[in-house]
């Protein structure tokens, strides 16, 4: 082995209403932030024998994709199920469409070995909120969506790419709307 590729998750860190970047706390809130965050620290012994990247996906979506926010809130609508928004916004994201970890990967895959570890934020370019994201499955779908606000504080979940733009050097990654007509495209 020369070099391994290790599928983390943005859940090892909590929200914040900062970017989030490589050096933010890794306080998870679940389970599966949790054991990612273990499995993260058992993968890092292994930097001393052959090069490690530690990828960290933040929302991603895609076509066919099931049980995760986008298809969970495209269900929503469709069935008319209640959406709730804190202070009619709700969550900030940072999605990243399918094709581009993809490509991502590939690239890591193909590139040169080094002799260190690597931990990268992989997420999109575009900063949004739950509620723009539900607009815009709104329009798509053709559908109103039942909205309840809450008077809850707005979460933020928002990663920082720079490290990975630095040496990605593709980084146009798909925005939010074309990405959103690729999932209906089938």
């Amino acid at each position: 082995i020369k070099h391994f590729i290790f599928a983390s998750t943005a859940n090892v860190y909590s929200s914040s209403s900062k970017l989030l970047d490589e050096t933010s706390k890794t306080i998870p809130d679940s389970f599966y932030g949790a054991t990612k965050l273990c499995a993260e620290n058992i993968v890092r012994q292994y930097q001393k024998f052959f090069s490690v990247d530690i990828l960290r996906f933040f929302t991603v979506y895609g076509p066919n994709q099931k049980n995760m926010l986008f298809p969970s809130i495209i269900k929503k609508i469709k069935e008319g199920e209640k959406i709730t928004l804190a202070k009619g916004l709700g969550i900030f994201l940072s999605p990243i469409f399918v094709k581009d970890i993809s490509n991502i990967i590939n690239f890591l895959i193909s590139s040169c070995p080094y002799k260190k570890l690597r931990l990268l934020n992989i997420c999109g370019n575009e900063k949004i909120s739950l509620s723009e994201i539900v607009k815009r499955l709104e329009a798509l779908l053709k559908i109103k969506a039942r909205i309840e606000i809450l008077k809850d504080e707005p979460r933020f979940f928002i990663g920082n790419n720079n490290k990975l733009k630095k040496i990605y050097p593709d980084n146009n990654f798909t925005s939010i709307d074309n990405g959103l007509k690729r999932v209906f495209s089938i």
